[in-house]
């Protein structure tokens, strides 16, 4: 009790320092290596690895038999040859706070880029870790986003006014079943085609079993019926006996772009990918009460972060081309 007397006797930008002070010790304190654990090579993938050395951080250095490559725990990770450390758990809080990147760059005294590189490097680390099948019925539809050089200098201006779907707009898949588990990709440039969503849907997640609500697209429609996957066609002009529905998609849909115009004010197409994974990460984590803990496991699950962030400017051309 002294020490809250003591602290309510400060004024308010003493008390805002201290605050901030004791945040950055809390955050120097993390121990960021018991979230993560080394089975594989980064490189080869192999599980034939001993120690190597130890190094100053208090982690631990591997070498694998089979490419004889050495690496550390971060090697890889979203914090591979990451500089601060120490501010990363203030980091990853503001992110699932959709702060945006000025708020952070004020709260943590960073530069700009850095607080983008950053946000790209955790998004980075996302791509592949949403592979649970889907079960049952499962919703889906294509969205499109306005095709945006945000933060690029020298743009061209598109017309706002343009209707219809063209290139100037980005395809996107929203997918959910009713156990709330979720997909969103980026297709292509325009409207889907069945090609296109052959190549950037993760095929595995859907099976047999399932059921495909729609709306009456002949394109989805055609998708699944290659795949040999049930498929229904909801139509709202006609009244269904039953659940036959794609509002859970819909209402997807809208929270996402509701999320994305709120926080953001519209993203680049270069990172919208990531944003999706975002996104998904948030309602993963809605309910959760140890949101923070649970980022952090999925964060430094992944060794393909670092290779996946080195993607993002390559991936951007092929979508573009």
């Amino acid at each position: 009790m002294n020490i809250i007397n003591q602290f309510r006797s400060l004024s308010y930008k003493q008390q805002r320092d201290l605050l901030n002070q004791l945040q950055s010790v809390l955050s120097s304190s993390r121990p960021i290596l018991e979230h993560r654990h080394v089975n594989n090579c980064p490189y080869c993938q192999s599980n034939k690895l001993y120690k190597h050395a130890n190094y100053a951080g208090g982690g631990t250095r591997f070498k694998c038999v089979e490419c004889g490559k050495t690496f550390n725990e971060f090697t890889g990770t979203s914090l591979h040859r990451v500089h601060k450390k120490e501010l990363w758990d203030g980091f990853i809080r503001l992110m699932l706070e959709s702060k945006t990147i000025r708020e952070i760059c004020v709260e943590l005294k960073i530069s700009k880029q850095t607080a983008l590189d950053w946000r790209h490097k955790v998004l980075s680390a996302f791509n592949d870790l949403y592979t649970k099948q889907f079960k049952g019925v499962v919703e889906t539809d294509d969205t499109y986003f306005r095709f945006n050089e945000k933060g690029k200098r020298g743009v061209v201006k598109y017309d706002r006014k343009l209707r219809g779907i063209s290139n100037q707009q980005v395809s996107v898949m929203v997918t959910a079943d009713r156990y709330k588990s979720i997909d969103l990709k980026v297709i292509k440039l325009g409207r889907i085609t069945t090609s296109a969503l052959e190549k950037k849907l993760n095929l595995d997640r859907f099976n047999k079993s399932n059921i495909i609500y729609s709306d009456n697209s002949r394109i989805i429609k055609n998708f699944f019926r290659d795949l040999d996957i049930q498929h229904e066609t909801f139509i709202a002009k006609e009244k269904y006996n039953g659940n036959v529905h794609v509002q859970n998609v819909n209402n997807l849909t809208r929270r996402l772009k509701d999320w994305i115009k709120f926080n953001f004010n519209n993203v680049s197409t270069k990172y919208l990918h990531n944003y999706l994974n975002w996104f998904m990460m948030i309602e993963i984590l809605k309910d959760k009460n140890n949101s923070e803990d649970i980022m952090w496991d999925y964060l430094m699950k992944s060794s393909s972060a670092n290779y996946n962030f080195r993607k993002i400017e390559n991936n951007y051309k092929i979508l573009c081309s």
